[in-house]
């Protein structure tokens, strides 16, 4: 089984590879996404993963998208990774753990002076490392991710012949 994903990262290649087992091929292949650099949206974040998906799908049984951002709920901005994994037929989307971002660091993002990977680069781990002390790495939120996006394949019993969201009549 090949897998293409729409990164050359090799912490996200990992958390792929992870997510999906030993006996896949998992590439890296060059497939823009839809969203900004630093999307500031749950829709955002929610199109730039589904964009890459589908531009990654094309030679693979699956193309998977990665994109992580921020989105606010309650006034409190959180970080999250989303995953979108499609086989052409189904699409589903996953997503890691999210945890809010301080504010000195928030109002910087928002504005579009900083991204949250600039901010935390060499800091090994990004951001979910380095706001859970290492407990957290970046590689096993996106992996999350990926296997939570997976759930449709992993457990087919359960979604049967629709994906998920997918109008059931």
């Amino acid at each position: 089984m090949i897998v293409h994903v729409a990164t050359s990262n090799p912490v996200k290649l990992r958390a792929v590879r992870a997510a999906f087992g030993r006996r896949v091929k998992v590439l890296g292949v060059a497939a823009p996404g839809g969203a900004p650099p630093q999307p500031v949206s749950l829709g955002q974040i929610v199109e730039g993963a589904l964009s890459r998906a589908e531009r990654a799908l094309a030679g693979a049984d699956f193309g998977v998208g990665i994109e992580a951002g921020v989105f606010r709920l309650r006034g409190t901005y959180y970080n999250v990774t989303l995953a979108a994994v499609t086989d052409g037929k189904r699409t589903s989307l996953g997503g890691s753990p999210f945890f809010p971002l301080p504010d000195r660091l928030v109002h910087a993002v928002v504005k579009g002076d900083e991204e949250l990977g600039r901010f935390f680069a060499g800091r090994g781990g990004g951001a979910v490392a380095a706001a859970t002390r290492g407990r957290v790495t970046r590689e096993e939120a996106t992996r999350a991710a990926v296997v939570m996006a997976l759930a449709p394949w992993a457990a087919p019993e359960l979604y049967g012949e629709r994906g998920p969201g997918e109008d059931p009549a």
